[in-house]
């Protein structure tokens, strides 16, 4: 998804996601498709889910499957490297 319109849909999704209080929202896979489709902004998803780690299983094994398989396996969802900031 790309341009302006995208974008405000991404930060959009991304935002109902994190106010949604329904456990469901921690689905893997579905929000693993979402982040592959740039329908979620992956910064956002990360301050989310540092809120909730540990607190909430769901929260937990949906951060776990988004390091294994799209950090770590794939380097799918890897930070920009900024000058002076490391490697």
């Amino acid at each position: 998804m790309r341009g302006a319109q995208g974008q405000a849909l991404s930060v959009g999704l991304t935002q109902l996601w994190s106010a949604s209080d329904d456990e469901r929202k921690y689905a893997p896979l579905a929000v693993e498709a979402l982040l592959r489709m740039g329908l979620m902004q992956p910064l956002e998803l990360d301050a989310a889910l540092s809120r909730t780690v540990g607190r909430s299983p769901g929260a937990t094994e949906l951060l776990a499957h988004l390091l294994k398989g799209l950090v770590l396996r794939e380097h799918a969802l890897s930070y920009p490297v900024r000058a002076g900031c490391g490697g």
